[in-house]
């Protein structure tokens, strides 16, 4: 994630310890629920942020993109 994204971590999150990649990047674990929910919570980060696993939570929350955006190409 990026540095300007760290203060977006909200309270009632679980959360692992947040590493310093570098300079204007950190890494962390956010225990969120495979649902509409926790893909809200990501997208709110925008393009600040990665998900580097696990893969079927990245897979799920891809799919439900797409479909948000071929709902909205119509």
């Amino acid at each position: 994630m990026h540095k300007k994204s760290r203060d977006k971590l909200i309270e009632g999150v679980e959360t692992g310890e947040l590493l310093e990649v570098d300079k204007n990047h950190y890494q962390t674990t956010l225990v969120l629920p495979d649902h509409e929910f926790g893909y809200q919570y990501l997208a709110n980060f925008g393009t600040t942020l990665k998900i580097i696993g696990p893969d079927f939570y990245l897979k799920n929350y891809v799919e439900w993109l797409d479909k948000i955006i071929s709902i909205n190409k119509k």
